[in-house]
């Protein structure tokens, strides 16, 4: 049946951009590329690089305002930027195979020299195009998703990137598998590269439904962008108050995840074996979680607001690093604990969109999008790449690496929980309850026809 309303038609195609993206990402997410670096030989340090390439790289998001400012429209920028990032990853998995550089299948070349270049280099440039472009995707998201339904189209949003993604780690786990059966002598690295190959072919695919939505330009995009340069937008957010906050807590958030995430990808591999498959497995049982829990998330933040769902879903969230802790050799199912732990993600990103978008001064979202993305970037790449660093030396210098892994999982714990209190307080800016305007109660009715027919 075909949608009459044009915002009907936008919100499908928006969502069904998130769906497919979503199996493209879960074709090649971050485990994969970190499993396949460990496959051609990478140190700890270089798992520390790739995880933090790409939030270094996120940090020059804050230029995506001042792109917008010279290309005066929004949709085309987008499109070309997402487009890009789907073609600069496709040529990460052929040009980091060890083929291209010295040492043959051994890949003694990734570890050291060129190859390892090549692989952060491009996970870096693909991120830095994507980060761009989600900068404005949602900046044109927040001039879709208005007035009290808000949360809730946001909530069926991360419902469909959450399925999108078991689906697209589920084929990845299954080519992997088959892989391995039908080729049980060929190098780990290829199945994994092969699946980075195909997940950069479904992102390309990604954009063709945004072609359909219309730009819908705000309103008010064009006085502020003649009055007030990118800069000073972006100023503006730090100097208020409500925003300010929100990028406190940002920084902060991120500055704990970072403080135990090179442990946390290191220590199945490296410590319980557990193979990649499991670790995809886990993943798919936890993105179903998410996509059940998403949805009930919106609803919260349309009826009672953010803070209440974001503290609950942050302290449940920290838990994962204990997970970690517990899990041995043998007793590696322990892993499956914190893997539950994170299903409470769903509230926390729900939330924090809800909060991105609802606490932004007025004008155009992208420079407060710009200055939130970029900030938490920032914090999470240095600390990633820090801890990388700090526990190769230490395990090189002969620390015991059970010690160090178990004081860094406590004080990942520690510090997620301690960040849980900078949520008291924050919430949507005070004042009069949102005018439903026109495309607003458009939006309410295809939510509401959408709740019927579930």
């Amino acid at each position: 049946m075909l949608l009459r309303s044009p915002l009907r038609r936008d919100l499908a195609l928006v969502n069904a951009n998130a769906a497919v993206w979503a199996v493209g990402n879960g074709l090649v997410s971050t485990t994969l590329v970190i499993y396949l670096a460990l496959a051609l030989g990478a140190p700890g340090k270089a798992i520390g690089l790739i995880l933090a390439a790409p939030r270094l790289a996120g940090v020059l998001r804050l230029g995506a305002p001042l792109l917008l400012t010279h290309a005066r429209r929004r949709k085309p920028l987008c499109l070309g930027l997402l487009t890009g990032s789907a073609a600069v990853l496709g040529v990460l998995p052929h040009a980091a195979a060890p083929r291209w550089w010295a040492g043959g299948e051994s890949a003694a070349g990734l570890a050291s020299g060129a190859g390892l270049a090549v692989l952060v280099g491009c996970w870096c440039v693909y991120h830095l195009l994507e980060y761009l472009g989600v900068v404005l995707l949602w900046s044109w998201l927040g001039d879709l998703m208005r007035g009290p339904v808000r949360g809730r189209l946001i909530g069926q949003r991360e419902s469909c990137l959450v399925i999108g993604r078991v689906v697209g780690m589920t084929a990845s786990f299954a080519l992997v598998a088959v892989w391995r059966w039908l080729a049980p002598d060929a190098p780990r690295w290829a199945p994994l590269g092969w699946s980075a190959g195909i997940g950069a072919a479904v992102l390309l695919a990604s954009v063709l439904p945004l072609w359909w939505v219309s730009p819908r330009e705000a309103a008010t995009d064009a006085p502020q962008r003649q009055n007030h340069t990118p800069l000073r937008a972006m100023l503006a957010c730090l100097v208020d108050p409500r925003y300010r906050r929100l990028l406190v807590f940002s920084v902060c958030f991120s500055l704990a995840n970072g403080i135990s995430i090179t442990a946390q990808s290191l220590y199945p591999q490296r410590v319980l074996g557990v193979t990649y498959p499991v670790i995809l497995g886990l993943r798919c049982a936890m993105r179903g979680g998410q996509a059940l829990l998403a949805p009930a998330a919106g609803w919260w933040m349309d009826k009672r607001g953010a803070p209440a769902l974001l503290i609950v879903s942050q302290l449940l969230v920290a838990t994962c690093p204990l997970f970690f802790f517990a899990a041995t050799p043998d007793r590696w199912w322990w892993l499956a604990g914190a893997f539950a732990a994170w299903t409470a993600y769903a509230g926390v990103n729900v939330g924090l969109d809800c909060l991105k978008l609802s606490l932004a001064p007025p004008g155009p979202a992208a420079p407060a999008l710009a200055v939130y993305y970029g900030t938490s970037d920032l914090a999470i790449g240095v600390m990633a790449v820090a801890g990388g660093f700090v526990f190769d030396y230490l395990t090189e210098g002969g620390a015991d690496a059970a010690w160090l892994y178990g004081v860094l999982f406590l004080v990942g714990w520690a510090a997620r929980t301690a960040v849980a209190t900078l949520l008291v307080g924050i919430d949507k800016p005070p004042g009069e309850p949102p005018v439903t305007t026109r495309s607003d109660s458009a939006a309410a009715g295809w939510l509401s026809s959408s709740e019927r027919r579930s």
